[in-house]
């Protein structure tokens, strides 16, 4: 089973981009506080993609600083980038969130209009 669940603050507002098919999405970093066993408190910086509605309902009800709980699957992608040295292997993980609740009142920042989705066959409608 693939099942990630967690709770945090948002790390920045949400900026909705639209695929060439027209679907919204978004990339987001969720902080997440955990103490160790000393009692000091770090912060865990969770990447998380939102589609579509969820994407947008996000930029337009929630900001940096939000609390959320989520819930979704992690997706990870391997890969290499060239550097000085070499070759050198990447690992990158996320969170394709498939649901989220907003934990706080609505975010408290100027009504952002998200970029509209490009027009299907490429023609304005």
């Amino acid at each position: 089973m693939n099942c990630w669940i967690g709770a945090g603050r948002l790390g920045s507002n949400i900026d909705v981009k639209y695929t060439q098919g027209g679907m919204a999405l978004a990339r987001v970093l969720l902080a997440v506080d955990r103490y160790g066993k000393d009692g000091k408190k770090s912060t865990d910086w969770i990447r998380l993609v939102l589609w579509g509605r969820t994407a947008e309902n996000c930029a337009r009800y929630v900001g940096k600083g939000s609390p959320v709980s989520v819930m979704g699957r992690l997706s990870s992608e391997f890969w290499e980038r060239e550097t000085d040295d070499g070759k050198k292997s990447q690992l990158t993980t996320e969170v394709v969130v498939e649901r989220i609740e907003f934990l706080g009142p609505p975010a408290h920042r100027p009504q952002v209009q998200a970029a509209a989705p490009p027009a299907r066959g490429g023609k304005a409608a």
